[in-house]
Parts: C-alpha cells; structure tokens; sequence
C-alpha cells in the first residue's frame, strides 16, 4: 500500500489559498511559497488534492512486509 511521507510546494505556487481552505488541522503557513508545518501536518493529502494548478505534491512510499521504496514521482 502506498503511505504519504511528505507534502511539498512547488514554487509555482500561487497563493490561492484552496489548500488552507481544505487543511482539517492549519498545518499550512501564509508565506511565499506556503509552508507546511511537519508538526501540525497530519498527511492526509487534502491540500494537495485542493489545489487546483498542482503546486502541492504528495511523495509516497510503497509499504511491504515492513520494506519502504520510495516513489519515483
């Protein structure tokens, strides 16, 4: 099964705010580009299924028989 790891903003953001919008816990941070707080984040994948130019990418693990290989997206 594939597992969430990380979320990144891409520099193309721009700042439309849909993700803050979709984010259950306010992980994401008003700067430029936005910034996603490892703390808050829960990687449920919400705001990168909000934004609507792709700025904001989910990377994934497949998870095994306790074996991690990373996604090559």
């Amino acid at each position: 099964m594939w597992e969430i790891i990380s979320v990144e903003v891409y520099d193309y953001c721009d700042l439309c705010g849909c993700c803050i919008d979709y984010c259950p816990e306010g992980a994401i941070e008003c700067c430029e580009p936005y910034y996603i707080n490892p703390d808050i984040c829960t990687l449920c994948g919400n705001c990168s299924d909000a934004c609507p130019i792709g700025a904001l990418v989910v990377h994934t693990v497949w998870v095994d028989d306790n074996e991690y290989q990373e996604d090559e997206e």
